[in-house]
């Protein structure tokens, strides 16, 4: 049972802080064991570079809540105090950026020392809203943590921004390395010892609670987040190892009808999901409020018919008509009232049409349950996303997996990983045993596409 811990209290702190290590024998070893320190908000630029120096910094990590920024532009060099620091290289990612340093420090009048830093800042956290944001921070602590078990005992991590983050960022990345070699840890232990270094840290219950979710995950699950080889491996060892996990989503997923998700990648298209439930008037007063650039369906007989135009290519509501033109694939929306201003209310939302009247196109995603259709289905869905801002798909078993396989190919293409246990959870919308499995067998089958995939590792 989850400890309970006094979350009332708050004060402010911008000392550098560093967090008691707690070194496992054996296997860890070769893992590195670096010393880590939490800054706080980064405000005196000159003293976070000495210490940066000072404790033979490797590592930064950042959640940054402003866009004040410690280090020059690319290519540009500047210094703080005795430090020099160059800025090699910035790699942009849709969630995180990594960024190569390079510092000098002038020891004396005959001597300098150089090093390379890399610093990873994550973009846009919310300490409102860790929930929503706990996906892309479990892959940003991958991420950061393959690079970090490659630095030397003697070299330290830097953590800076948000207190919640920073504090969840170190006890998640500790707790998970001592669960690959101990069966027991103790969450509430090290929440304490950091909420006595500072109280705000893990201010709130969410957060307390989130931890204990992610570690259980990775308790029953281990590692989902992976390379195509890894999963190869994965899948060479066990035939059945994706049912732990189907089972574990079945138990801890509360399934809607709806769902929103954003491309993975440089467009940032927002795909909203929306799913017939019979009552045909409030679908489309669904699709009118999301104001869609493009409305996908798959199966152009069933989506029709589900649409209201099974044998016909108009259909008016009493506020709004809808035709079909260009063989299904323009659909205009007019309203019917002229002259006038026509509110609609869905879901205690309300937004206005006046003398409104709209183009939609209309894509229909024909495919078998092959491994080669499905594939071609979801490139086809990313080419599309691509050109434009909002999409709506119409979900259904075919439309929903090509829909999954798309977020989760494109998330390879830019970070050489996939997570399918994540991308069906957050996505929220249910999915049979044979097509969690199929997601899987999709995405190893096609090697010759999936090989020339960029690497991104550092």
């Amino acid at each position: 049972m989850m400890k309970k811990i006094d979350f009332s209290e708050k004060v402010d702190s911008d000392e550098m802080l560093k967090i008691p290590i707690q070194p496992i024998s054996g296997e860890y070893v070769n893992e590195g064991n670096p010393q880590v320190f939490i800054a706080g908000q980064v405000k005196c630029f000159v003293k976070f570079w000495e210490m940066i120096m000072t404790q033979q910094c490797r590592v930064i990590v950042g959640f940054p809540e402003t866009r004040t920024q410690f280090y020059p532009k690319v290519k540009r060099s500047k210094t703080y105090g005795n430090v020099k620091v160059s800025t090699l290289e910035k790699r942009h990612f849709d969630y995180f950026s990594i960024i190569i340093l390079e510092a000098l420090s002038q020891t004396n009048e005959y001597e300098s020392i150089s090093r390379k830093i890399f610093l990873f800042e994550f973009k846009n956290w919310a300490d409102y809203d860790v929930i929503s944001t706990s996906s892309r921070f479990v892959w940003f602590v991958n991420k950061v943590t393959e690079n970090t078990i490659k630095i030397s005992d003697g070299s330290s991590v830097i953590v800076y921004g948000s207190d919640e983050a920073s504090s969840l960022f170190v006890a998640y990345q500790q707790l998970a390395l001592h669960l690959k070699y101990k069966n027991k840890i103790n969450i509430y232990q090290l929440v304490v010892q950091l909420r006595t270094l500072n109280a705000r840290f893990f201010s709130t219950m969410e957060t307390y609670i989130l931890l204990h979710q992610l570690l259980l995950e990775i308790q029953i699950l281990g590692n989902t987040d992976l390379t195509l080889s890894e999963a190869r491996e994965k899948m060479t060892k066990s035939q059945f190892w994706f049912q732990t996990e189907f089972d574990f989503l079945e138990k801890t997923v509360k399934y809607g009808n709806n769902a929103s998700v954003v491309l993975p990648g440089d467009f940032e298209t927002e795909m909203v999901c929306v799913t017939y439930t019979g009552d045909l008037q409030k679908v489309w007063m669904k699709i009118f409020a999301q104001n869609p650039d493009l409305i996908v369906c798959c199966d152009k007989t069933k989506s029709l018919m589900d649409l209201g135009f099974s044998a016909k290519l108009h259909q008016n509501f009493d506020l709004v008509s809808l035709t079909l033109k260009n063989n299904f694939r323009l659909l205009d929306i007019k309203n019917r009232i002229n002259n006038s201003k026509v509110r609609f209310i869905i879901s205690c939302a309300s937004f206005d049409l006046k003398y409104f009247q709209r183009t939609v196109m209309m894509e229909y995603l024909e495919s078998t349950k092959t491994f080669e259709d499905l594939i071609l289905a979801s490139n086809i869905l990313c080419g599309l996303c691509r050109e434009v801002t909002k999409v709506v798909v119409i979900i259904s078993c075919e439309s929903l997996t090509v829909l999954l396989l798309c977020l989760l190919t494109e998330r390879i293409k830019s970070q050489s990983k996939f997570d399918v246990f994540r991308a069906v959870r957050d996505l929220g919308l249910f999915v049979t045993k044979e097509q969690y499995e199929l997601l899987y067998k999709c995405l190893l089958h096609h090697k010759q596409e999936i090989d020339i995939y960029a690497n991104t590792t550092c």
